[in-house]
């Protein structure tokens, strides 16, 4: 979504000084070392240049600004009930987020709110890694009727890695066509610039938008390596004109008529559409457009044979096993599964005083995309 510009003064009166500059590890928050765990273990809290620290969020009731310092490792802890509102992040080296609640704003009926669950909006002295793993986002309206922002999205230019695992999103509600603008995400990497995206089991439920990968004007990852996916098309209660019943939701090329991607593997993907068919309306490339690489649809799996830098693709229906991040997995009491590989232990940390967050986030506009396309009965 487009993100306002707020007064600086604004937002640095809601950035929360760390509690905390300890030499904590991810391995003293999470399990490791399992042979069925999660792919990708947490980067290092701490090294040699770089001290760990722990930032405390609170639950203030409203979107929150988190502006960390750029020489420190975070390890940012949600607290032990829903944050309302969401975070913006910036700043810091490598951030690790395990665990906790996030209750998006609603309603959030324009592109120009702030209205996101998580927003990795980073300035280019911000380095090192982004990991996210067993936080729940979710809509607190259970009729899913007013309007959300996105659950995560990425701004970044210098970040080397996001990883996403054992995360669950519920309930992206929007509407692009009816006089509210709220192109509505469960996921977006508008502005990744050179970053290799992990995902790792993730479960999404959304009236208009899943997964809107694809490269922008301002960025392009480097990769994408996106498995154990599973994303559920919920009805739209919205009356947007020219809507169909269906969702894109997977967008895996630049604008509407282009071929444009970057290199990604998809494993285990599936998707549940309202009509029970990928053949129109639910990916794209859709099965007609843009001439060059549509999707080819057969078995129910769609794959795109014409975009070799495209492996895998995206199956119909929920997984055989149910949801990859079932309810009550992610969330207030998280536990980790551990990681098929440990997580790389730091040095003994650098001793450090505490100190205030070193700037503020300054949210940045993020690209739209069409989403109405003619049908087409070929």
């Amino acid at each position: 979504m487009k993100r306002l510009r707020p007064n600086l003064l604004l937002a640095l009166t809601l950035v929360t000084v760390p509690l905390s500059t300890t030499g904590v590890s991810p391995a003293s928050i999470a399990a490791a070392g399992s042979d069925s765990g999660l792919t990708w273990p947490p980067p290092p809290c701490g090294d040699a240049t770089h001290a760990c620290a722990t930032y405390q969020v609170s639950n203030t009731g409203s979107h929150q600004f988190l502006g960390l310092d750029y020489s420190k490792d975070w390890i940012v802890q949600l607290p032990a009930q829903p944050v309302v509102g969401g975070l913006d992040i910036d700043g810091g080296h490598n951030i690790i987020i395990i665990g906790g609640e996030i209750d998006l704003t609603t309603p959030c009926t324009s592109d120009e709110n702030v209205c996101h669950g998580i927003n990795i909006s980073r300035e280019p002295a911000a380095t090192g890694e982004v990991y996210i793993e067993g936080v729940l986002i979710r809509n607190p309206d259970p009729t899913h009727s007013q309007y959300t922002g996105d659950g995560i999205d990425v701004y970044t230019s210098a970040t080397s890695k996001i990883t996403i695992q054992n995360v669950r999103v519920e309930g992206i509600d929007g509407c692009g066509a009816d006089g509210f603008p709220a192109h509505a995400d469960i996921f977006q990497p508008y502005g990744a610039q050179g970053a290799v995206i992990h995902v790792d089991h993730l479960t999404g439920t959304s009236d208009f938008q899943g997964f809107q990968i694809p490269p922008t004007a301002v960025g392009t990852p480097a990769s994408g390596d996106y498995r154990n996916i599973n994303l559920i098309a919920l009805p739209n209660p919205h009356a947007c004109a020219g809507w169909n019943g269906d969702l894109y939701l997977w967008w895996l090329t630049a604008g509407a008529d282009t071929c444009t991607t970057y290199p990604m593997t998809m494993s285990n993907v599936y998707v549940e559409e309202p009509n029970g068919s990928l053949a129109n309306h639910a990916v794209w490339p859709d099965t007609f457009i843009p001439a060059g690489c549509s999707a080819t649809y057969s078995n129910g799996v769609a794959t795109w044979l014409q975009l070799p830098a495209i492996s895998g693709g995206v199956h119909l229906g929920p997984p055989p096993g149910g949801d990859f991040v079932p309810a009550g997995v992610a969330g207030l009491n998280y536990v980790s599964p551990g990681y098929q590989q440990a997580p790389p232990q730091p040095p003994a940390p650098v001793a450090v005083s505490p100190s205030s967050p070193n700037g503020a986030v300054v949210p940045r506009p993020r690209a739209l995309f069409p989403i109405s396309v003619a049908a087409s009965s070929t």
